[in-house]
């Protein structure tokens, strides 16, 4: 361990510059040992799962006590897995209903030969790809609380057969998708979007 020259601190980048924190009084004049690594493995543990995040975790909890009260009698009557669904929706996702209640836009509906090739392409999709998909077009991998038939859902027409990527507008949970001329591309440039969607470009 004392090969590593550790001390009791950590160093983080922040806008190209490097800062060291302290993660106890003195902690950079104190060289991490094997005497105190159980400790420094703790101070730097709770560091990163509670100092370094007091901002967010204060904002989640704000939100959160709107909902519930911040009352810990109410809180036992959860279990930790309704909790999370609470917070962060379910894994478990039915597109067979997310089709059934989708809204059309632009000239597409439910019976276009556009729109009957991109429910194909996603009712053949691997799990992780629809919740890539849920990704792209919501901004969440997951379904709301209640299940997709809670979410409203909307494939709109972006002009004729193009080499554009469909994009999303994932304030609306709305799919801009080109009037394909083959499944085949339809299946190609969707699944390019989902899988590189990441930035400004495509959401």
């Amino acid at each position: 361990v004392e090969q590593l020259s550790l001390t009791v601190e950590i160093t983080y980048e922040f806008l190209g510059e490097y800062r060291n924190i302290e993660l106890k009084e003195g902690g950079s004049q104190i060289p991490v040992t094997i005497e105190n690594r159980a400790e420094y493995v703790s101070c730097y543990i709770s560091y990163q799962m509670g100092d370094s995040i007091r901002q967010e975790k204060d904002a989640l909890m704000k939100g959160f006590s709107l909902l519930i009260p911040p009352n810990l009698a109410v809180l036992n009557l959860f279990q930790s897995s309704e909790l999370e669904l609470l917070l962060v929706g379910t894994t478990e996702l039915d597109f067979e209903v997310l089709e059934e209640l989708c809204d059309y836009e632009g000239g597409y509906n439910s019976q276009y030969r556009t729109v009957r090739w991109f429910w194909k392409t996603v009712h053949e999709m691997t799990l992780e790809q629809k919740q890539k998909l849920l990704q792209f077009s919501t901004g969440s991998p997951r379904a709301p609380v209640g299940g997709l038939k809670e979410l409203k859902f909307k494939l709109q027409r972006a002009g004729p057969d193009s080499h554009q990527l469909p994009s999303a507008h994932t304030c609306f949970n709305t799919i801009i998708l080109p009037d394909y001329n083959s499944e085949e591309k339809l299946r190609r440039l969707l699944l390019y979007a989902i899988n590189n969607c990441q930035g400004f470009f495509l959401e």
